[in-house]
């Protein structure tokens, strides 16, 4: 993938265990987990951009939490948490 851009609207991720992923995002001195509901831009290329409206998403519930994290969206980015390749701009989360 090269570009694009990704819209939802109104999604509901009742469960997910995202604990057992291996390949995680890093920064900061840390691993993110991935969420339930993830977009994730992986292109090192930093020419490669992404654009996102991501409305009413939502994951889990009081008394039935995710495992993992609730929502994750990122760009490539090097160990220290800087951009270091592919985007992704949010309209709207």
């Amino acid at each position: 993938m090269r570009g694009g851009r990704i819209e939802a609207d109104g999604v509901h991720v009742a469960e997910a265990d995202t604990r057992g992923r291996a390949d995680r995002p890093t920064g900061f001195g840390v691993e993110a987990l991935h969420g339930a509901f993830t977009v994730w831009n992986r292109q090192r290329d930093s020419a490669v951009s992404l654009a996102a409206r991501l409305e009413n998403i939502s994951a889990g519930r009081a008394d039935a939490s995710v495992r993992g994290s609730g929502i994750f969206v990122g760009g490539y980015g090097d160990t220290a948490g800087k951009a270091d390749g592919g985007t992704i701009s949010v309209d709207i989360l």
